[in-house]
């Protein structure tokens, strides 16, 4: 995850599993991309990320978790926004915002076999044939 104060909050809470992540001490996120250079993300108290004006299923913030600002953001070259639309709880950009590609990003995983509903992954899918 990214050196922001809330990454920093939710490790101290234990919500985060420790590890070697620099600034942080957290363990490794993985996590899809949602947004790259050029793409509109929005966020907005109360409702889900868009990207590009597309909803993105199960990324409402959840109330008692400090959301990232409210706004219509473009992402910038070298960043991307990251949503983990299976999961309701998952702990992702719509805390966090952006992450810098070179100094957050690990690897790259490929999935080997997903499970749900395979329109929710068509998102994702496109951006990772940029």
């Amino acid at each position: 995850p990214p050196v922001r104060p809330i990454v920093q909050l939710m490790a101290d809470r234990g919500y985060l599993e420790p590890g070697d992540c620099a600034g942080t001490h957290a363990g490794t996120l993985l996590k899809p991309v949602a947004a790259v250079a050029g793409d509109r993300v929005r966020i907005q108290p109360g409702r889900p990320a868009m990207v590009n004006g597309r909803i993105l299923p199960n990324t409402q913030a959840i109330e008692t978790i400090p959301a990232w600002a409210e706004g219509s953001y473009i992402v910038a070259p070298g960043q991307v926004w990251l949503f983990s639309t299976y999961s309701a709880r998952s702990f992702d950009s719509r805390y966090f915002g952006p992450v810098d590609v070179a100094s957050s990003v690990r690897g790259r995983a490929t999935p080997v076999l997903i499970r749900g509903d395979a329109a929710d992954m068509t998102l994702i899918a496109e951006r990772s044939n940029r």
